[in-house]
């Protein structure tokens, strides 16, 4: 017992001689309010970006005593001034808000009270551009190289960079120079959709001597890039594939386009999207997203129909479009596949004036028995063409041809120029009454066709 007491007695009189500094070490002593001191234990600084863009920007300072303390920030070519907007105001707790222009006038160094920090915010990596901002986890080839400076700085010490969504994130690796950071076979650490990057660095009381809070910087870029799946779709045929887009202030809507596939499920949310182009320069969005219909699953045996309504947007275009079905979910598309045709390169929509829309007059006769017959379609433009900026004879270079024992109708015209540009001319015709129907031949073997002048 008594050689207990004599330790215990030791330790107190080691601590008892340590200089307070070292027991204060996590914490910087800035002002003094009444008796107590303005205490700052630890600062957040985080950047946020919407992509590469800086969007804003915030910091928070926790302590004790810290209601109302003086915070300026260094602006470049200014000094330290007030900036921001402060949005929390407590004793233990203060936030400062900052807009995009805000958070890049500030230079990192700040002042509280009657101390100043710096944040060496200078050297700390950031990300500026994606040579990519989709990858298909299908793809076995898949990366994306991001560029920007001191990118070699990330996962080497005490600067982590991450990649993902909601709670899950995994590491994104780190760069090959300071320039350059390539991410190799990307996979999904949670959902599917837009990935986010996170960098961030947490100083533990950079000065224990004379005291220091400890100081956490934070980089985070949302929907920095999207990892998407395929959406593994078989033998996919679209038709027609031209029509007329809706009009909102008449209430009409657009005309119905049809998807077919082997290989459709109910446990996914098709949403059809008409873009421009596949680069990924035309995103996305509500204008070119086509109306929903419904999703019929075995309609012809093991065949599913998708309809959807071509979009009825006022800034939708008349004009040629790719066509991509997607899945989305929660908000995101996180797979998609574009329509093709036989020959594998991706086929178009071309949204037209109700002008120049093909249209079935009459159909004869109107009924007939379920072993088959003969039936006599009369129609405008389905023969003939009428299509805007197409200047062409209109007389067929060839007779018409039948393909997939003759449910195709190929009908090749003389060459002529589309809104001045030389263009050969092929229209494919399809016709469904129940399901695909075949187109008759003569006793010659040739279609019978009568084209209106």
């Amino acid at each position: 017992m008594k050689k207990k007491l004599i330790l215990m007695l030791a330790l107190f009189t080691i601590l008892a001689s340590l200089p307070m500094t070292h027991l204060a070490g996590y914490a910087l002593v800035v002002g003094n309010k009444g008796d107590a001191d303005v205490v700052v234990t630890d600062i957040r600084y985080a950047i946020n970006h919407e992509v590469f863009q800086i969007s804003g920007g915030f910091i928070e300072i926790l302590g004790s005593s810290l209601r109302d303390v003086e915070v300026l920030f260094e602006r470049y070519g200014q000094g330290f001034v007030a900036l921001g907007t402060r949005v929390i105001n407590s004793e233990t707790f203060v936030k400062y808000n900052f807009t995009s222009l805000e958070t890049q006038a500030f230079t990192g160094r700040i002042r509280i009270g009657g101390q100043t920090l710096n944040l060496n915010t200078g050297t700390f990596p950031n990300i500026q551009s994606s040579d990519k901002q989709t990858v298909n986890k299908d793809d076995l080839t898949r990366f994306i190289t991001f560029t920007g400076n001191n990118l070699n700085t990330i996962n080497t010490g005490t600067i982590k960079g991450t990649y993902g969504s909601g709670l899950s994130y995994t590491s994104i690796g780190t760069g090959e120079t300071s320039t350059k950071l390539t991410l190799n076979q990307p996979i999904n650490p949670g959902a599917l959709g837009y990935q986010n990057i996170i960098l961030r660095q947490t100083t533990t009381s950079g000065d224990p001597v004379a005291g220091a809070p400890n100081v956490e910087i934070e980089y985070t870029y949302q929907n920095a890039f999207r990892i998407i799946e395929n959406l593994g779709l078989q033998d996919v045929r679209m038709f027609p594939n031209t029509g007329t887009k809706g009009n909102t202030t008449t209430g009409a809507l657009g005309d119905e386009v049809y998807f077919r596939a082997d290989n459709f499920s109910d446990t996914r949310n098709y949403q059809v999207y008409f873009l421009k182009a596949l680069d990924g320069s035309d995103k996305f969005t509500e204008i070119n997203r086509a109306q929903f219909v419904s999703l019929g699953l075995n309609v012809n045996g093991n065949e599913d129909v998708l309809t959807v309504r071509v979009p009825s947007h006022p800034d939708f275009e008349r004009r040629s479009y790719f066509v991509v079905l997607t899945d989305v979910q929660n908000g995101q598309v996180v797979a998609e596949q574009v329509v093709l045709r036989l020959d594998g390169t991706p086929d178009e929509f071309t949204v037209i004036q109700a002008d120049f829309k093909p249209s079935i007059v009459s159909i004869y006769p109107e009924k007939g028995p379920d072993t088959g017959g003969n039936v006599e379609i009369k129609a405008n433009y389905v023969l003939s063409l009428n299509i805007p900026d197409l200047n062409t004879s209109g007389n067929f270079l060839e007779l018409p041809q039948g393909q997939e024992q003759d449910e195709k109708l190929v009908l090749t015209y003389e060459d002529g120029t589309y809104k001045s540009e030389p263009v050969s001319i092929v229209r494919t015709i399809t016709a469904q009454i129940g399901k695909k129907v075949k187109f008759y031949r003569d006793s010659t073997g040739e279609f019978q066709l009568i084209k209106g002048t």
